[in-house]
């Protein structure tokens, strides 16, 4: 619950981002109030900049995680409270000192990850080309379990029945995840062979180039099944929660489809999209619930309807500009957005994006300063928000 003057501050800067007073910028900042969270990162604090008696019993040192994913300090600390106040104080920051790294070296390629994110809304295409992603605690997660995999060749806790043939099968412990729903995608693999993991450190530079298609791209495996045909595996992850439903990204489905028809070195005839939700414990490890499988297959529409996105996306590169149906943007969706601090078209202001996202979409809007924030008040907290 926020307080008269948090709640005073927050419909300030809502409207001096650019958001007016209706329903839809009231579920915009419901959705980010429940993740505000996932942006504490931002606002960390080297341990030598801690004033440690004013600051300390507001903060927490920053954790990491290892390679076997135990938490490690960092050296810098971090609000133990951040919540939605904060996370639009930051972003009016931002734009107000328009303090964001423009990407220079751009690649005459499109990616697996350019379609999907065109895929998911072209404003967050064009703002992915353009300047560099502020990364919340969620994308560093997802970036830490894509490169961790836990699909690991080596990990007897998936490739148990593959490295203990020898174990007497009364004794095989069956995983918490495995289900009568993805055993099928489990029983592949387990009679597949191994041709190619990205993102490890032997491969991570990697890429394969469709020169056709403009096209490049990492997969995260490539297998060959026991009738040797070809199939591509790619994994994403996501923290469990209570009554939390799976879902197959559209963007997701993209990315796979692409490895699936674009990859010019093998012939790829099927692939996987697997789904992890997990969960930490309290000393920080993981531990997998669930495990969600997608199949696709290579099919001659999926191929058609991939030309057509990348044929719309090369017209978006020479033209510069596109038009943005306003009315169909999902309040839930932006401010769940990786590229939420950075864009101003989830307040609905603009029905066109250029290629680069333009400066001119950072604009800060007048509000008249709210009364009740004019005398400072000694008794907040000193993590909290002034402006």
């Amino acid at each position: 619950m926020l307080s008269s003057k948090q709640e005073a501050l927050k419909n300030y800067l809502m409207h001096r981002l650019g958001f007016r007073s209706d329903d839809y910028s009231e579920s915009y900042i419901e959705q980010l109030a429940k993740i505000a969270r996932i942006y504490y990162r931002l606002a960390a604090i080297p341990e030598y900049e801690l004033d440690k008696d004013k600051q300390l019993p507001y903060y927490s040192e920053l954790k990491t995680y290892n390679a076997d994913g135990y938490p490690i300090g960092t050296g810098y600390y971090v609000p133990n409270y951040f919540g939605v106040v904060d996370v639009l104080l930051l972003e009016y920051k931002f734009k107000k000192n328009i303090s964001f790294q423009i990407i220079t070296k751009k690649s005459e390629y499109l990616s697996a990850t350019d379609l999907a994110n065109y895929t998911f809304c072209p404003v967050n295409y064009s703002i992915s080309k353009s300047y560099v992603q502020i990364e919340n605690s969620l994308a560093r997660q997802g970036s830490y379990f894509h490169d961790r995999k836990f699909l690991d060749i080596k990990d007897i806790k998936l490739f148990e029945d593959k490295l203990s043939r020898e174990v007497d099968e009364s004794e095989r412990k069956v995983p918490e995840y495995l289900t009568s729903l993805n055993k099928t995608f489990f029983d592949d693999l387990a009679t597949s062979e191994l041709i190619y993991s990205g993102h490890t450190d032997e491969e991570e530079r990697k890429y394969f180039i469709n020169e056709s298609k403009r096209f490049v791209g990492q997969p995260d495996y490539v297998f060959k099944n026991k009738h040797e045909q070809y199939f591509v595996v790619e994994e994403k992850s996501k923290v469990s929660k209570e009554g939390s439903r799976n879902i197959f990204a559209d963007s997701h489905r993209v990315q796979l489809a692409a490895y699936i028809h674009y990859l010019k070195e093998w012939n790829i005839q099927y692939g996987y999209l697997v789904n992890w939700h997990y969960e930490r414990d309290s000393n920080g490890y993981i531990h997998l619930e669930s495990c969600y499988v997608l199949k696709i297959d290579r099919e001659r529409k999926i191929e058609e309807f991939l030309d057509k996105l990348i044929f719309k996306i090369n017209d978006f590169e020479r033209s510069k500009n596109l038009s943005v149906d306003i009315n169909k943007l999902n309040p839930k969706k932006c401010a769940s957005c990786v590229q939420m601090m950075v864009c101003g078209h989830k307040t609905r202001r603009y029905n066109e994006v250029t290629l680069p996202y333009g400066t001119s979409y950072f604009k800060l809007f007048y509000a008249p300063y709210p009364e009740i924030l004019k005398k400072p008040d000694s008794a907040e907290p000193p993590h909290m928000p002034q402006v």
